[in-house]
């Protein structure tokens, strides 16, 4: 490419003589041809210092922010423009304060205002004018904050120092690197206009160039999205966008009514997250929660909204059932059906399509599990029509309705196909099966029929008067046997069904369950029951403790299932342990379950002491087993436990708190029989019994103190452990909870008398004034 620069310096003369143009015509000529060349294919550049003809249309000074200027007497600066030096002129309007060189060269003479007026040679029109002071400029200018977090929409203010405290020129100049993310008024108030982030400076408006910036990042406001829960320890919290949490942002109580007073404080034992957006929250199993508590969870914090609370339940062993149901309807005739969900939780979501024609529905604004048919069927024939509903756990239940619409010239018949299914053990070494698949309903017609086999590859019977179909079948699988239905009385009027049988070959699955350190849980050890969850159907199949530990005394567990993907819940005292889609598509003899516990040696407290005494150890809050002797099995959390021996009056008590890297707990023993006196509140336990003995003859109370929701209940004996009195639910005058208990009776002076409780961790008191009067 040729690039052609032609230079005409200014005020240059060129004489050339006729004689000379005729000596370099044929040059000029040439030169003419390349420079049209080069216009043509290429480019001509022109300096803009070489452009006699331009002129500038405005000034700008580039090197002050505002056209003022602060300096300090003695100081200078130097005008810097859009304009060549050379073609400006510099005048001052007072050179005592101000004098300015002819390259634009300011110097402060002494204190003052003066103003700089910078001009065009050409068109002294076109002017900027400064505004100087002689005086004190800024030095340091200092922001409230170098960085800001705003929330999209909301406004924050800066606050700029200015060093010194009074400068001859205050004035900042703000300015916003991305406007359309933040922007900033003349006042250093700023404003969130969409995510990002952006940069406010705020410079001296007094030439001095100080500046000092704060880096903004504005962000969109975010709320709770959803909050679920896979089992009862576990939520999943998702954000309406991404924030980083601490554990601390996040709170939870329990209750067993949604939008009640949740008065059970939940721990949360960890917080996790990949996103800053979905976050896992694990609960401790203290206290244990289960499928019908409500969980109310608060997070704090959150960008724009602050604190935001939303209530949840376990959706862990949420069904999706299909179940069938079928209508018979003549044809023109007006009907009216009702539908029931009974097994869920709370209201229901319906969604029904492809109704019959002339049918519609509505739903019950009373029974929120009840819907409504209504209409006039108008053509005859089945249809099939579909309505899911989902409750507030997120069970699915979709119903299949079958709907026959007949005639007096049209038959209907139908087979249960959901009491058709066989299945095989897996122990069994045949296939062969026999099956009996009764007519399910026919209507139409006359109301008499006949029935027979079509096409009977299989070799099975049937009834012709009620439609009975029998026999034998060799293989697994699904058989779709054809019957044909006539009127009895006119065999022209027929129809052809199908009669689906299902042959399906159990499996079993067996195996261990395990503690995470590792040893084998029997069912002394606390493993009461495990349960399969059918992903699919929601069918549940449980194994009790006691079932498998009658056949099998080192803990191994047997259950037969259909093929499929489970969701399986253990059971180990007061534990739940959740295990998500196992799948088993053939049968298992070695599937180790693991549960969350780990197994915990108990020493005691005495020397030599044989802890063969003991029996099971309970927790006070719970009944159930968590170990036998001289083991208990714990998942992390804090206990008070017992174990009691009926034989040698001793209990063992246990109080601690329990971690993942717990080995050994240390039980005092004491003397399960512990000595009462009127009017001396005494802190229970669990298991032991108080002895008292009447001074005099008459009436006391034995009364509990606790906390609600807590529940104990109180049991008087006699000296001979025959119970003379029992009582629950008594809200006394001395305590704020309805579950504690008063028990009055009249007691003899010197007998004995013991009284127990289903559990311990309240207050007792003996008092011969009535708590329920004061008097």
């Amino acid at each position: 490419m040729y690039h052609l620069q032609i230079r005409v310096p200014n005020k240059m003369h060129i004489d050339i003589l006729e004689e000379s143009m005729k000596k370099y015509k044929h040059l000029m000529a040439f030169i003419a041809v390349v420079l049209v060349f080069a216009m043509t294919f290429s480019s001509i550049s022109i300096p803009a210092n070489a452009a006699t003809t331009a002129k500038a249309k405005s000034i700008t000074v580039k090197n002050l922010p505002s056209n003022t200027l602060t300096l300090k007497k003695g100081k200078t600066f130097t005008i810097k423009t859009n304009v060549s030096k050379t073609k400006l002129k510099y005048t001052t309007s007072n050179k005592k304060v101000v004098t300015v060189t002819k390259n634009g060269k300011i110097k402060a003479i002494k204190k003052g205002k003066a103003n700089i007026t910078v001009s065009l040679k050409s068109d002294p029109k076109v002017k900027k004018v400064i505004h100087v002071t002689v005086g004190k400029p800024v030095t340091k200018v200092k922001l409230n904050k170098t960085s800001l977090l705003l929330v999209k929409g909301k406004n924050s203010t800066l606050k700029a120092k200015i060093t010194p405290a009074k400068p001859s020129n205050k004035k900042l100049i703000w300015k916003s690197s991305k406007p359309t993310v933040v922007k900033v008024s003349s006042s250093g108030k700023i404003t969130g206009i969409k995510a990002g982030t952006a940069t406010i400076t705020a410079t001296a408006a007094d030439g001095s160039g100080k500046k000092a910036s704060c880096k903004v990042t504005v962000v969109n406001p975010t709320k709770i999205a959803s909050v679920s829960m896979p089992d009862p320890q576990t939520a999943k919290v998702v954000l309406s966008s991404a924030q980083k949490l601490s554990a601390s942002n996040f709170s939870a109580k329990a209750g067993t009514v949604l939008n009640g007073t949740f008065p059970v404080n939940v721990q949360i034992e960890s917080v996790t997250t990949t996103d800053n957006k979905t976050y896992i929250l694990k609960f401790s199993k203290k206290p244990l929660l289960d499928f019908n508590m409500n969980i109310r969870i608060t997070v704090t914090g959150l960008y724009g909204t602050g604190t935001a609370t939303t209530e949840t339940n376990s959706s862990f062993g949420a069904y999706k059932v299909t179940l069938s149901e079928t209508y018979n309807c003549k044809q023109n005739v007006p009907i009216g059906k009702k539908m029931e969900f009974k097994f869920g939780y709370g209201y229901y979501n319906y969604t029904v399509k492809d109704l019959p024609a002339g049918i519609t529905y509505t739903k019950d604004t009373t029974n929120y599990n009840t819907i409504y048919f209504t209409g006039t069927p108008t053509k005859t024939g089945t249809t099939v029509s579909t309505v899911i509903a989902t409750d507030e756990k997120g069970c699915v239940t979709t119903m299949k309705i079958t709907w026959n619409i007949y005639s007096d010239s049209v038959i209907i018949a139908s087979y249960n196909e959901k009491k058709n299914y066989y299945t095989i053990p897996n122990s069994s070494t045949t296939t062969e099966t026999q099956v009996s698949c009764n007519i399910y309903y026919t209507c139409g017609g006359s109301g008499t029929y006949t029935y027979a086999l079509v096409d009977n590859q299989y070799e099975l019977f049937i009834d012709k008067n009620n439609g009975l179909v029998y026999g034998n079948l060799t293989k697994e699988g699904t058989y779709n046997i054809r019957v044909k239905v006539s009127d009895a009385k006119n065999p022209q009027i027929s129809t052809t069904i199908i009669c689906p049988i299902h042959i399906v070959r159990k499996i079993s699955v067996s195996g261990y369950v395990k503690s995470k350190d590792g040893s084998i849980m029997t069912y002394y050890d606390g493993l009461t029951f495990i349960t399969f969850y059918n992903v699919d159907t929601g069918y549940a199949y449980m194994v009790s403790g006691d079932a498998y530990s009658n056949n099998d005394k080192d803990g191994k567990y047997y259950v037969s299932i259909l093929p499929g993907t489970y969701n399986i819940e253990l059971c180990t005292g007061d534990d739940r342990t959740y295990l998500y889609a196992q799948t088993f598509t053939h049968s298992v003899t070695d599937k180790t379950l693991v549960s969350d516990t780990r197994k915990i040696t108990i020493r005691p407290d005495k020397n030599g002491y044989d802890m063969n005494r003991l029996g099971k150890w309970t927790d006070t809050e719970n009944s159930d087993s968590l170990g036998l002797r001289d083991h208990v099995f714990l998942s992390p959390g804090t206990y008070d436990l017992i174990s009691s021996s009926d034989e040698y009056d001793e209990i063992a008590v246990i109080h601690a708190t329990v971690t993942s890297k717990t080995t050994t707990l240390t039980a005092t023993i004491k003397s399960k029989t512990a000595a009462v006196t009127e009017g001396k509140a005494v802190e229970t336990i669990t298991g032991q019994r108080y002895k008292f003995v009447p001074t005099k003859t008459g009436t006391y109370y034995f009364y509990s103190v606790s906390e609600f929701p807590y529940d104990p209940r109180g049991y008087l004996y006699d000296e001979n452990m025959t119970q003379l009195a029992s009582n629950d639910n008594t809200l006394h005058k001395l305590t704020e909870n309805r579950f504690d208990f008063c028990i009055s009776y009249n007691c003899e002076a010197g007998k004995t008398y013991y009284l127990t409780s289903n559990k311990g961790q309240y207050t007792l008191y003996i008092s011969s004034v009535n708590p329920g009067t004061g008097k």
